[in-house]
């Protein structure tokens, strides 16, 4: 996954999490806690679907949030909350 591309979801996550009230971001914060931040968002926002906590990593946070977490019971379709995150962001 290229740097940018990270960086581009990082600032796309933190404007959903400040738009809704639910953080303000400083500039001492590493991209770490800011994936991590945004990760944990998106699971309790039902954006995306959690990793078992035994696969949780920088990594596969950045992965499942960017992309969606893969589910055989995934709809067809986005759900409202997707689909206003995605308007959000664009």
């Amino acid at each position: 996954m290229p740097v940018t591309t990270i960086k581009k979801a990082i600032l796309l996550g933190m404007s959903y999490a400040e738009k809704r009230g639910a953080a303000q971001f400083e500039a001492t914060d590493s991209a770490t806690e800011k994936v991590e931040y945004i990760y944990r968002l998106f699971v309790h926002d039902k954006i995306i679907q959690p990793l078992p906590e035994d696969q949780v990593s920088q990594k596969s946070m950045s992965i499942n949030w960017l992309y969606g977490h893969p589910s055989k019971s995934k709809p067809s379709r986005p759900n409202e909350k997707h689909r206003a995150f995605t308007k959000a962001t664009r």
